[in-house]
């Protein structure tokens, strides 16, 4: 061929020149090309995207509210990731901590997240009291190397009150339920047929007692 070498690459090159950012200039004049080349080299440096990976809340709805004190109430939880960086493997971790005792009552994992957009749906069951919802996005090769020095990449968190009762200051206490009992005899009684009638001639009776007492110690 008139032109022997690719034109993808070299082809005698003669003239070299390193420029002050470390790049290289290399230059040509052969008989192999049908153009004088002038060559770029460079380190290839993967550029940075920028991205704000961000985990959200959706829901945190009750499914199930027992009577009893002892039964645990039911939750249904979704939460969902966006913006996340091109080939990146993410995990969430969500925790519930009980604010009295400290205590993580619950944690969950979310593994193996690739895709913006993303949901996570669990059901989740607590005692009650008071909680903190926490939901923590990471890096996963991040995690699993070093989880105490693991970046947290975003963080949601949420008060939870499980129960019918209150938090207050992370305490929770159960709502005062007040005793009728007396009440509701007093109202079953007045409802009784006659029974104001019954009432009256009893009064009568014992003032008409009295009265003939008086009179008798009178006469006496």
């Amino acid at each position: 061929a008139e032109y022997e070498c690719n034109i993808d690459n070299h082809a005698g090159p003669d003239n070299i020149l390193v420029l002050d950012d470390g790049s290289v200039l290399v230059g040509e004049d052969t008989r192999y090309h049908e153009n004088n080349m002038v060559w770029l080299w460079r380190e290839y440096i993967k550029p940075v995207i920028e991205v704000d990976e961000e985990i959200k809340l959706n829901s945190l709805q009750v499914s199930n509210s027992p009577i009893s004190l002892d039964s645990p109430w039911t939750y249904d939880y979704q939460a969902e990731v966006d913006d996340l960086a091109a080939d990146t493997t993410y995990t969430a971790l969500i925790v519930a901590k009980n604010m009295s005792s400290g205590e993580w009552n619950g944690i969950w994992w979310w593994n193996d997240i690739t895709t913006s957009g993303e949901k996570y749906d669990l059901r989740l069951s607590l005692n009650r009291g008071c909680y903190v919802m926490d939901t923590m996005l990471y890096e996963k090769d991040d995690l699993n190397t070093d989880a105490s020095n693991a970046v947290i990449l975003s963080d949601v968190q949420m008060n939870l009150t499980v129960g019918e009762g209150t938090c207050v200051d992370g305490i929770y206490t159960e709502p005062i339920v007040e005793d009728n009992e007396q009440d509701d005899s007093m109202d079953e009684n007045s409802s009784v047929p006659g029974f104001g009638i019954m009432l009256c001639f009893t009064a009568f009776v014992i003032a008409f007692v009295k009265y003939e007492e008086k009179c008798f110690q009178k006469r006496s």
